[in-house]
């Protein structure tokens, strides 16, 4: 088991301080674990938002119904259940590219970026 019991304490400016805990959030991190993940030269990544995963499972529910589909229907019963399957994933991929497009974007080095003020 992992025992952290030795602190390290850094200044930074509120300006500074409101970064790292957006950057931090937007990686489901505390501030502590996502310092210490830069500090060891790993990245954390973004994740998705809440409205990209809804949509994301949304599709994943969309496939096992087209499985199931493929399971009960026949000849035009099966092959108007298909198309309408598509449409609906892929009304729902186009949901996923707008929602995408309308996050700022990451970027692309944050360790990069200085952490001490105005140097």
């Amino acid at each position: 088991m992992r025992t952290r019991n030795v602190g390290i304490n850094i200044r930074v400016s509120e300006k500074e301080k409101e970064k790292i805990a957006r950057n931090a959030k937007k990686t489901k991190l505390s501030i502590s674990e996502y310092l210490r993940k830069l500090a060891v030269g790993h990245k954390p990544k973004e994740l998705p938002s809440e409205e990209i995963q809804t949509e994301l499972i949304k599709m994943k529910e969309i496939i096992m119904l087209l499985d199931y589909q493929t399971k009960m229907f026949s000849g035009d019963e099966l092959k108007a259940a298909v198309i309408k399957t598509v449409d609906d994933i892929g009304a729902s991929l186009f949901n996923v590219q707008r929602l995408m497009l309308h996050q700022k974007p990451a970027k692309n080095n944050t360790t990069k970026e200085t952490l001490d003020g105005d140097n």
